[in-house]
């Protein structure tokens, strides 16, 4: 289904500014919300104990630290293969109004068919999801998709392994990412998607590009 504009897809600004324990304040602005989902949908925010960032985005989304229903959580992964859909196809998921209802907790469950559809990929495609948030994050947008694989990294260390790629999460409490698969989930040309649950300078995702390229494993650069 070919899409243009639709209604649901308008552009909203959005702004709110956090108090955290009374001794940090967080501004958000929002630039960019092609599906209009308001903040307190997506997130709380909270402390942490940490030099590098003294606050943190806790996800209303993803069950990590707030329990939720496994299908919101199934349907943040659906949302995330509709917008790449629409930005690289210009096709949008039929049942996406559903699943932003989910999301916006305007509607309790959905059909079972919502998440047994996938979009045929005429290439193959490799989702790679971030421990450790974005583990199942990536999983639920990979299974959208016919003609695609997945990966996700991890922080440990494993004895008489090595790992296909290494990076550094330089924010993050443990920084290091791993990767242990074969190689050939690497030796083609096909795209690769990289999915994490927040960019804040991008350098996570710079850093996974740098190692891919400079691997053995990888022909040809990616975009």
């Amino acid at each position: 289904m070919k899409t243009n504009n639709s209604p649901i897809s308008l552009l909203q600004k959005q702004s709110n500014t956090y108090n955290v324990l009374n001794n940090i304040q967080v501004h958000v602005e929002v630039r960019d919300n092609p599906y209009n989902l308001a903040l307190d949908n997506l997130f709380q925010m909270a402390a942490r104990i940490n030099k590098k960032r003294s606050f943190l985005f806790v996800s209303t989304i993803l069950g990590k630290h707030l329990p939720i229903k496994p299908t919101v959580s199934l349907s943040s992964g659906v949302a995330l293969a509709a917008r790449y859909m629409e930005i690289l196809h210009n096709i949008s998921h039929p049942f996406q109004k559903e699943i932003l209802n989910l999301i916006s907790l305007e509607i309790d469950e959905i059909p079972e068919e919502v998440f047994r559809y996938q979009y045929p990929l005429q290439e193959e495609v490799l989702f790679i999801g971030f421990a450790e948030t974005a583990t199942s994050l990536g999983h639920s947008m990979f299974q959208c998709f016919q003609n695609a694989k997945y990966v996700h990294t991890t922080r440990e260390s494993i004895p008489h392994l090595e790992s296909v790629i290494t990076f550094e999460e330089e924010h993050s409490h443990a920084t290091s990412h791993r990767c242990y698969v074969d190689e050939s989930f690497f030796q083609n040309n096909n795209p690769i998607v990289l999915v994490d649950d927040e960019m804040t300078t991008g350098k996570t995702a710079l850093n996974i590009i740098r190692s891919i390229q400079n691997s053995k494993v990888r022909t040809q650069r990616l975009a």
